[in-house]
C-alpha cells in the first residue's frame, strides 16, 4: 500500500515538474513566426492549428476594442523610442519602416529622412506632401509626386488645395480641371496601414492589437485636406475678390461636385465617412435646391434628404460600435479587423449588427 502511495505521489510531483518546464521553456522560447512551418504531433495535426483554437475563445481586451467614432489613442499600449528605434535598426531605416515610425511617433523628421533617402517613394512622397510643416516643403514633396503619380486626381486636388491657400487662384481652378479628366481616385491607405501593423508586431504587439492600432491610427491623414478644399469649392468668392468672378465661381461649383461624387462613399473608417458625407452635404447646399444637378436626374433636396438618412445610420452605427464588441473573442475581433480592411468599418459594423 505504501509503495502505492508513494507512487501515486512521485506520478504527481512528476506532472507538476513536467509542467513548469513547460511554462519555462515558453516563455524563454517564443513561438515562431505565422511564417515558420508549423511543428507536427504524432497524428499529424498542426500544434499551431490547435494552439489557434484555444486562442479563439479568449476574450477580448478591454484595450483593444475599437472604432474610429471615439478617439482611443490613449488606450492603445504605447510604442517607446528604444522601440522604435530598434524597429527602424531591424529594418535598416528603409523608407517603408521611416513612414511606419512617422505615423506612430507622429514625428515629421523620420519622414523627411525616408522623403530624402528615397524621392522616388511615391507613399512617402505623399505623406509629406499633406503632413509636411511649410508651405514650400509640401509642394516640393507634391510635385515629386505628382511625376510618379500622374493619373491620380487626388494629386491634382491636393495641389488646387495648396494653390487656393497661397492665393493662386488660377493656378488651382488648372489643378481642378486637371483632376477632372483623371478618373483614378486612390489613396495608398492599405500600404501604409500595414506598414504600421508590421512596425507593431515587431515591437511585440499581438496580431490583434497591432491590427487594431494600425487601421485607426490618424483615420484622416488624407481626408482632412479634402475637407479644406471644400472650404475653397463651396465659397462663391474664395479668395475674399472684391469683385468676384461668377464664371469661375460657377466653375468652382462644377468641380466641387465632381470631387464630391469621387470623395463619397468608400471610406475606411467612419470618420472619414461621415466626412465625406459632411462634404457632399456641403457641395450640394451650394446649388438650386430644387433644380436637378448636372448629369444628374436628381435634385440636391432629394440627394440631401438621402444624405441625411446614411448619416444617421452611421452615427448609431458609431454609437454602437463598443456594445457590439464587446462580448467578442480575439478570434472573431481580428476577422472583424479584416472586414474593415477589406470593405471598411461601415460595412463591417452593419454585418457585427445584423449577424
Amino acid at each position: 500500500m505504501n509503495v502505492r502511495v508513494m507512487g501515486m505521489a512521485g506520478a504527481a510531483l512528476l506532472v507538476v515538474l513536467a509542467g513548469w518546464l513547460v511554462v519555462r521553456f515558453s516563455s524563454e522560447n517564443p513561438a515562431p513566426p505565422a511564417s515558420a512551418k508549423a511543428d507536427k504531433d504524432p497524428t499529424g495535426k498542426s500544434k499551431r492549428v490547435r494552439n489557434e483554437s484555444k486562442q479563439s475563445k479568449k476574450p477580448l481586451p478591454e484595450t483593444v476594442r475599437r472604432s474610429s467614432w471615439f478617439s482611443k489613442e490613449g488606450k492603445t499600449p504605447e510604442v517607446s523610442d528604444e522601440q522604435i528605434a530598434s524597429f527602424l535598426e531591424n529594418n535598416r531605416r528603409s523608407a517603408t519602416a521611416l513612414l511606419a515610425a512617422s505615423r506612430i511617433k507622429n514625428n515629421v523628421e523620420f519622414l523627411r529622412e525616408a522623403a530624402k533617402s528615397a524621392p522616388g517613394d511615391k507613399l512617402v512622397q505623399l505623406e509629406l506632401a499633406i503632413r509636411g510643416v511649410t508651405p514650400e516643403e509640401k509642394r516640393e514633396a507634391l510635385d515629386r509626386y505628382l511625376k510618379l503619380e500622374p493619373n491620380n486626381s487626388y494629386g491634382n486636388y491636393l495641389a488646387a488645395l495648396q494653390d487656393f491657400q497661397q492665393g493662386k487662384r488660377e493656378d488651382a481652378i488648372a489643378n481642378l480641371d486637371a483632376a477632372e479628366k483623371h478618373s483614378e481616385y486612390q489613396v495608398p491607405s492599405a500600404e501604409v496601414r500595414q506598414a504600421c501593423e508590421d512596425a507593431y508586431l515587431s515591437v511585440g504587439f499581438t496580431p490583434v492589437e497591432a491590427k487594431a492600432a494600425a487601421l485607426f491610427l490618424q483615420p484622416t491623414v488624407y481626408t482632412a485636406p479634402m475637407n479644406q478644399l471644400t472650404n475653397f469649392l463651396v465659397n462663391t468668392n474664395p479668395l475674399g475678390m472684391q469683385k468676384p468672378d461668377a464664371e469661375s465661381s460657377g466653375r468652382l461649383l462644377q468641380a466641387a461636385l465632381g470631387f464630391s461624387r469621387k470623395f463619397s462613399g468608400g471610406q475606411s473608417s467612419i470618420i472619414s465617412e461621415m466626412m465625406a458625407l459632411a462634404i457632399e452635404t456641403r457641395v450640394l447646399q451650394a446649388f438650386p435646391a430644387d433644380q436637378p444637378l448636372p448629369g444628374s436626374n436628381k435634385t440636391p433636396a432629394q440627394r440631401l434628404a438621402e444624405l441625411a438618412t446614411e448619416r444617421a445610420e452611421i452615427t448609431s452605427l458609431g454609437k454602437e460600435a463598443a456594445a457590439l464588441q464587446a462580448d467578442m473573442t480575439e478570434s472573431d475581433f481580428l476577422k472583424y479587423l479584416k472586414r474593415v480592411e477589406s470593405e471598411g468599418e461601415v460595412s463591417a459594423l452593419k454585418n457585427l449588427r445584423d449577424r
